[in-house]
């Protein structure tokens, strides 16, 4: 996991909307859904499982 992957995770895990996370991090909302997404495969999870 990527260093940006491991705060997305972290800001996830505190129960920020990936919006929020975005503001927080200053990315967009997109690349926030993209590193979610990201986190998911590299965790071995589907949107089924979530």
């Amino acid at each position: 996991m990527t260093r940006r992957e491991g705060e997305v995770a972290g800001l996830v895990a505190e129960g920020l909307s990936n919006r929020r996370i975005a503001a927080e991090l200053v990315l967009s909302p997109l690349t926030v859904d993209r590193h979610v997404e990201n986190i998911r495969a590299k965790l071995g999870l589907t949107r089924e499982q979530m």
